[in-house]
This record gives structure tokens, sequence and C-alpha cells, in this order.
């Protein structure tokens, strides 16, 4: 309601590197606060500070313009998803998402286990590489979000070819080498990139090319809880594949094979999945007028 159509792949990159920043800021407060104080009062004052922070969010939301509420239907919520779910772009972006998804869980959640168990990488040094990727992100989010308005879902295309090099990089890595950190690292720098890259052509193009603004209600219900879904369900696959796979050792070729193999196996095959779905998307977005979208400054 407030960010025209034609910038919000910007703003979506400027509240990413805000975002970035305060969540960095926070971190490094609360290690000097836990480093500094001892006993409970430090947790208390962490708590404290998360609550005050909380309320002041609260209070600064109330001047923020739109929000007011939508038409009133006559079409049952439940009836209208169905429809929404009828519409096969919808059916395609939720498909993709939810294996994009799965791959960036995998990143996230067991990468630096990787790097610690079989990398041989001290703990100070990974805390270094998600430093690294997060000041990546920081740099790069708003050219992510001026190359996708400019070009609409083409830079999604980029963002999921290096989603899928990155498991193919971790794989390749020198296990308890010199020049390990060194290699994890510059893909620390990619992937920092990558990550900040899909989510915010991601979701310029749900936003504007998924969701029509008179029916956003059933459509972001729908999105907002598969992702709940996926998100809950992909760590509970996830985890036992590796307990299966924990006694795997071996090498092939160049590439050493440990218990981390096949989720890294896996999420290049859910990343080249989910790129044949974005390709059948863009395809049919090619093919169909783009949702309706009000410009906000037109009353």
């Amino acid at each position: 309601e407030i960010v025209p159509a034609a910038m919000r792949g910007r703003m979506y990159g400027i509240n990413n590197i805000i975002g970035l920043l305060a969540t960095t800021t926070a971190l490094l407060a609360a290690s000097w606060i836990l480093d500094e104080l001892t006993g409970l009062s430090r947790f208390m004052m962490l708590i404290g500070l998360g609550v005050g922070a909380g309320v002041l969010c609260v209070l600064l939301a109330f001047p923020i313009p739109g929000g007011a509420p939508g038409r009133l239907r006559e079409t049952a919520h439940w009836a209208a998803m169905r429809e929404a779910l009828a519409d096969r772009r919808l059916v395609l972006y939720l498909s993709y998402t939810a294996l994009t998804m799965v791959a960036m869980q995998i990143f996230s959640a067991f990468v630096p286990l990787l790097m610690k168990e079989e990398i041989g990488l001290p703990s100070s040094r990974i805390v270094l590489l998600e430093v690294a990727g997060s000041a990546v992100g920081v740099l790069s989010s708003y050219g992510w979000g001026w190359w996708s308005d400019r070009r609409g879902t083409r830079p999604l295309r980029l963002v999921l070819l290096l989603m899928g090099l990155l498991p193919v990089l971790w794989m390749l890595l020198p296990r308890q080498h010199e020049w390990s950190f060194f290699g994890a690292l510059i893909i620390a720098f990619v992937a920092g990139a990558t990550y900040n890259g899909w989510w915010i052509t991601d979701q310029r193009m749900l936003y504007v090319d998924i969701v029509p603004e008179e029916r956003r209600t059933e459509y972001l219900a729908l999105y907002y809880a598969w992702i709940g879904l996926v998100g809950g369900c992909g760590p509970l696959i996830a985890g036992p594949l590796l307990d299966a796979s924990a006694d795997l050792q071996g090498r092939w070729w160049i590439v050493p094979i440990d218990a981390y193999t096949p989720l890294l196996v896996g999420s290049i095959l859910a990343v080249a999945s989910s790129f044949v779905l974005l390709q059948r998307l863009r395809a049919r977005l090619a093919d169909t007028p783009p949702p309706l979208q009000r410009d906000p400054h037109v009353a």
C-alpha cells in the first residue's frame, strides 16, 4: 500500500541493509553485556532491552499509513483460498519457494557443523564466516534491489545458479588444511550475496508479479502458511538424514565423502528442481498480464 511496484526491489534492499545492521548491532551489544556483567542480571538486562525495543517498535508503527480493511466480500475465506490455489502462477511459486527454502535451511543449519567437524575450523573462525556473509549482504542488497526493479525476475536465475554452486564448493573445500579458512571465507562472500539476493528478488516477484492487489488476503495467507510449514518440516527431514549417514566416509575422485555429502547433494537437487520450476513460472508470467497493482500516490 505504501511502496510503488516500480521501486519495491530497492525498498527491500534498503530494508535488508537496515535489518542486517540492526541485527549485527544487537549481537555485538549482547556479547558485550554478557562479557562485562555477571550473574542473572546480565540476562535480565538483555530481556529488558528486548522488551523495550519491541514496545518502541509498536509505537513507531502507529504513524505508518495504510492498513485499512479491504472491501467487504460475500465470498467465504476458504472458498477464496481455493480460488487462489487455482492460480497456476501461485502454485508454481509456492513449489519453487519450498524447494529453495529447504536448500537454504540445510545451508544455515548444517554448514556451520560441516565447517567445525569436517573442515576443522575453530568456532571463532566460523563466527567470522558469518560476519563476512552479513557484510557482503549489506554491501550487495541495494544492488540486488536495483537490478530486480529493472529486470524483474531475471536476477533470480543467477541467484539460483549461485545457490546450486555453493554445495559443490563446500564439498570441494580442503579438509583440515591451512588454506581451508581462506577458501571458506571466499565461499561465505558468495553465500552472503546469494542469500540476500534471493530474499530481495523473490519478495519483489511475490508482491509485484504474483499477488493481485484486490486478493492479497487469501494469497498471502496461503504463502505464510506454506513457508511456515516448509520451515518447520525441513530440519525434521534433514536431521535424521544426517544421523543415518553419520558413518559415511570415503572419497570419489577429488570429492571427499562424509556424513554431510548426502545433504549437500540433496540441496543441489532441490535447487536444480527449483530452477526448473522458476523457468516455468517465468514463462507463465510472460504469457499472462501481471496482477493489477494500485499506485499508492493516486487517490
